[in-house]
């Protein structure tokens, strides 16, 4: 039988850090590592090893985490790789269609596909575990409806072996993982270096170490980035201007402005969302239904509300240098 992963070995200081994960019982590497197990584990006590999930599209009634995204459907499988496996991705040419494999040990993206298709890997490059993380773009509701067919008929893994996962101490990872997150909320930072190929590419332990506590499983930057658009302390008619950022098209790349409330949670199932690839100086009406007449583009906020501008396939270095949108009342 093939020998199941175990936490690495430590070989990360963390002896200037503001908050070191030793002080609840894990060191860096640990407490990486058993976020990916946890991640996996409860992926698996739902779906079973090698099997991926059957998406469910974002709205006010289904959102369990803040900030659900409406125009991307996402689907995951944790896949034993010991043996090799076999993905087969949809293929369609007319949307975003990608699939990032994350090394549950060490949580890097040493694959990151955009096309679909057959892909057949050896066990080279990956932890014994890996997570695949699919995301699909859609128009609307019912297309999303039409994506989940096409994934339940179309998307699959094939895995040579099913070796269960390791056990973790569930109870320190917790207490750490809650130590780390306050240690990020003193000073929220972007999402740059959080995601990397190897982990030899890891230029901020530290940082690295708090984005895997604050969202395991983001895309490197390269891949998907974001922005926040804060509005106003009180509910009025506003106008937000922004400059659209570059994607790759070819990579049926798009951007998206979403609007929350204060909660980062979904307001409404309608004028929730604009998306595009057009570049350029965009305008967007926010506000009350009354606020709607005559606008080219708007957002519903039923009371005061943020933003969230996501791009796909992004120029990384414009869209860093983006200038910063303006937000006006009425």
């Amino acid at each position: 039988m093939i020998a199941l992963s175990v936490a690495p070995e430590t070989v990360v200081d963390t002896s200037d850090w503001g908050t070191r994960p030793e002080a609840t019982g894990l060191t860096s590497e640990e407490f990486i590592w058993s976020e990916g197990m946890d991640f996996a584990a409860n992926l698996v006590k739902v779906n079973g090893l090698n099997t991926f999930n059957t998406p469910s599209i974002a709205s006010v009634n289904n959102q369990i985490l803040t900030t659900p995204n409406v125009n991307v459907l996402y689907t995951a499988a944790i896949v034993d790789t010991t043996g090799g496996f076999t993905l087969n991705l949809p293929v369609d040419n007319s949307r975003l269609v990608t699939a990032q494999i994350i090394n549950l040990d060490t949580h890097t993206t040493p694959v990151h596909l955009t096309k679909g298709g057959e892909y057949t890997f050896s066990s080279e490059k990956f932890d014994n575990h890996v997570g695949i993380l699919v995301r699909i773009g859609v128009e609307d509701n019912a297309d999303a409806e039409e994506q989940i067919d096409v994934i339940s008929n179309e998307l699959s893994v094939t895995a040579t072996n099913a070796n269960p996962l390791p056990s973790y101490d569930l109870d320190k990872l917790l207490a750490t993982r809650t130590a780390l997150k306050q240690e990020f909320a003193k000073s929220p930072m972007d999402s740059s270096g959080g995601m990397v190929e190897t982990t030899d590419k890891i230029a901020d332990w530290e940082k690295y170490t708090l984005i895997s506590a604050a969202g395991w499983g983001l895309s490197a930057e390269e891949r998907a980035s974001y922005k926040l658009i804060p509005g106003p302390k009180d509910l009025e008619c506003s106008t937000v201007t922004f400059e659209g950022p570059v994607v790759d098209t070819n990579a049926n790349g798009f951007y998206s402005l979403t609007i929350y409330g204060k909660d980062m949670f979904l307001m409404a199932d309608e004028s929730n969302t604009i998306k595009g690839d057009e570049t350029g100086q965009i305008e967007v009406t926010v506000g009350p239904k009354e606020c709607k007449e005559g606008a080219e583009n708007y957002l519903y906020a039923a009371k005061p509300w943020n933003i969230v501008l996501r791009a796909y396939e992004p120029e990384i270095e414009a869209f860093m240098n983006l200038p910063t949108a303006t937000v006006v009342t009425q």
